[in-house]
Parts: structure tokens; C-alpha cells; sequence
């Protein structure tokens, strides 16, 4: 993980080779190292938009590795494009609400006690999680235009 000059996506297929530095762009690379083969995962192109909207950069490259088997995936974050409306739309009002609901967790001894039982079952803790973070529900939200 970290942060990249790659050639501007615009500058590639003028580009014959040789360095231009002033057609390069740093984009931040997030790399997975997979287990099994999957779908890309929703939390990673999230993870990679929060490091996006971070650093500022427009362009991340989201890099899965499984065995022999290599998947690489831009996400456009220039403004106006549908990743930057949809983190903009989606994401960072939902980190918004979460933020609010751990600060409210924090503040309430009864409702600490209870993550702390629920973290010992995944049912409880699905009960819970949506008690408190309604808004987390996933079929209440489409990212997956972020990489279009």
C-alpha cells in the first residue's frame, strides 16, 4: 500500500515509451492479498475512496493477488466522477452517522455492556449493529458504480 506516479490515464496511448514526468499522476495503490477467489470487495473500494478523499489524489489502483492470479482495478476520483458522487452521496454521510453512533456507545455505560455481549455472537452483534446503525443496512446503498 502506499502512493504511486503512474502515467496519466489520458497521457498513455499518446505516450511511445520514456519517462514524462509531466503527464504522470500519484495515485494511491491498495493491495489484497486474497486467499480464495472473489468478487471485489465492497469495504476495499471504500477503504481505497477514504484514502483517496484523504490524500487528495484523484486516481487509486486497487490490486488483488491470489496465487498466480493478479486483478487490477482503477478508481477514477476526479470530481464529478460517479466514485467521488457516490463517496460523496453515500459513503461519507453513512462514516458520519457511524462516527456519531460510537460516540454515543462511549457515552452510554448500558449500551458499552452490551456491544461487549454481542461481540461474542455474530447474531447479537447484527442485532445490535442495526439498532444502532440503521443506516448500514447494504441494500440501502449502490457503491458498486464506483468503479464505472
Amino acid at each position: 500500500d502506499g502512493f504511486v506516479d503512474l502515467p496519466r490515464l489520458s497521457t498513455v496511448a499518446r505516450r511511445a515509451g520514456g519517462l514524462d514526468k509531466e503527464g504522470d499522476q500519484t495515485a494511491v495503490v491498495e493491495v489484497k492479498m486474497r486467499v480464495y477467489k472473489t468478487k471485489t470487495v465492497l469495504e476495499d473500494l471504500i477503504q481505497l475512496a477514504c484514502y483517496l478523499k484523504m490524500s487528495g489524489c484523484t486516481r487509486g489502483e486497487l490490486v488483488e493477488c491470489l496465487h498466480d492470479d493478479l486483478r487490477v482495478s482503477t478508481l477514477d476520483f476526479s470530481p464529478g466522477s460517479s466514485a467521488c458522487r457516490a463517496f460523496d452521496e453515500q459513503v461519507l454521510p453513512a462514516l458520519y452517522t457511524t462516527a456519531e453512533a460510537v460516540y454515543k456507545i462511549r457515552a452510554d455505560k448500558a449500551q458499552r455492556l452490551q456491544l461487549l455481549r454481542a461481540a461474542r455472537d455474530p447474531r447479537l452483534m447484527a442485532q445490535f449493529r442495526e439498532q444502532v446503525c440503521p443506516h448500514l443496512k447494504r441494500d440501502d446503498y449502490n457503491y458498486r458504480n464506483m468503479l464505472k
